[in-house]
């Protein structure tokens, strides 16, 4: 027995009917009252519902026809992490429940209700409200479980092996069943879709090193004579870490099933093997899901996996170039939100640290050395102004960090040195040019406007 969701068949000596509950599965938004019912005792019902973090509310089970349980958890949540109530909400005769929560992440949410003696049955008002001023929310400790990682498919989990330096994203509401024999880890959705991890040391097996050509041909000779599976494709690829892999797709039952291996053999004697499963009419939509899943496969060491990618950002916040300055920090933070909405790169987020350069050369000097001697960062975006840049890049160029800037126009930043680029045509071109398309144009007489600059302070009469 497995509380994990999966394909089973139910067989009868008496005749069945499919109950399909309307209540199972109910999206709920805040602000809304459901109504529902208890069709048979021990009845259990589950709704859903999205809340970014921080978002909290008060959830109200009102019914007179039996005792209200609730709960509110998430796909992962401990014992621990499941909020719950009973009697808190009164009603006529004590038993309605009610619940404060608030979300400690982003992501689904699972509601459920049911009768506390799973005896009685009754229709029931299921309102999900905003928590009023002041509310106390449920307790729940922080979680254990390693960050979730942001992609186009939602939030997903990472897989690390605990005896190999092997690691995989998985979606992060799949539930993990128990080890079996020969599998390593295997995880399911509530679609009835499965992820099968298998890890196995050849030559302690006795099998000897192999190639990955044979270690794939075992394993598809094994699947074809046991369980009658038909190979659809066969495909040599790269994982991201440039590292040889093969992927097979075959069906199963006549084409009910559709499954796809991806293997992988490190130095010639560990087999990693990541099994996805689908019913056919499901694959084509998973598909996606699952080409991104196998590209996340690692080896090695997997720590900074979820860390994101940081990156410097020198501009003039104050000074003389705020004007441009903090847009350009705005526009580079656009940028970070629209990748990492996208699934950053590689699962990895991108994260930008930013420091006031002050449209100086000395400041921005201050600045580098932070971003690079604390912050750790390899590449920066800035500066707007070239006498900034000027200033930094010396250092630059030497520790090897690449200074990039879009605005810089000094002409003299072309010889700062390998590490040091710019977006921006140099004053130089663009006199030229301007110059040349007036001249072309038949304009001889320009005139400038520049702003006058303030008087120098003095000091016992003279200039400072």
């Amino acid at each position: 027995f497995t509380e994990a969701p999966g394909l089973f068949r139910v067989q009868s000596d008496r005749n069945m009917i499919l109950l399909d509950d309307p209540d199972d599965g109910a999206t709920l938004t805040v602000g809304e009252t459901f109504i529902a019912s208890m069709d048979y005792p021990s009845d259990v019902d589950y709704f859903l519902i999205d809340l970014a973090a921080g978002d909290t509310i008060e959830i109200l089970v009102d019914s007179a026809n039996f005792d209200a349980y609730l709960q509110v958890d998430y796909p992962g949540a401990t014992d621990e992490q499941v909020a719950w109530d009973d009697d808190t909400g009164g009603g006529l005769f004590g038993g309605n429940a009610k619940l404060t929560y608030r979300a400690p992440h982003s992501g689904t949410y699972f509601i459920t209700v049911n009768d506390f003696d799973e005896i009685n049955i009754g229709g029931y008002f299921l309102t999900v409200s905003e928590a009023p001023p002041g509310a106390t929310a449920f307790p729940i400790p922080p979680s254990t479980m390693p960050p979730l990682i942001d992609s186009p498919f939602g939030p997903m989990a990472l897989y690390e092996s605990a005896q190999y330096s092997f690691s995989i994203q998985y979606p992060s509401d799949w539930v993990e069943d128990p080890p079996e024999l020969g599998i390593t880890a295997s995880f399911a959705s509530s679609e009835g879709e499965g992820l099968i991890i298998s890890e196995e040391d050849l030559v302690a097996g006795g099998l000897g090193s192999v190639t990955l050509e044979e270690f794939v041909d075992s394993w598809i000779a094994v699947l074809v004579s046991t369980l009658g599976a038909e190979i659809i494709s066969r495909e040599q690829i790269s994982t991201a870490q440039g590292e040889p892999a093969e992927v097979v797709t075959m069906d199963l039952l006549g084409g009910l099933i559709r499954f796809t291996y991806f293997f992988y053999l490190h130095e010639s004697r560990i087999g990693f093997v990541a099994q996805y499963t689908a019913p056919k009419q499901r694959y084509e939509e998973l598909l996606p899901l699952i080409t991104h899943s196998l590209g996340t496969f690692r080896v090695g060491t997997t720590t900074a996996l979820t860390d994101p990618f940081t990156i410097g950002v020198m501009e003039s916040v104050t000074g003389p170039g705020e004007s441009y300055g903090v847009m350009a920090v705005q526009a580079k933070q656009m940028a970070v939100d629209e990748i990492n909405a996208a699934g950053g790169i590689n699962g990895r987020m991108l994260e930008i640290i930013v420091e006031d350069e002050k449209c100086n050369a000395a400041d921005s000097i201050i600045a580098y050395t932070k971003l690079t001697q604390v912050d750790g960062v390899k590449i920066i975006l800035g500066t707007s102004c070239s006498g900034a840049m000027l200033g930094a890049a010396p250092l630059a160029n030497a520790d090897g960090v690449v200074m990039f800037s879009g605005l810089a126009t000094n002409p003299q930043i072309k010889f700062a040195g390998d590490f040091i680029f710019r977006t921006a045509m140099s004053d130089e071109q663009v006199g030229i040019d301007t110059g040349n398309t007036l001249w072309n144009d038949g304009i001889r007489t320009l005139a400038t406007i520049t702003e006058r600059p303030p008087p120098m302070p003095t000091a016992c009469g003279g200039p400072l």
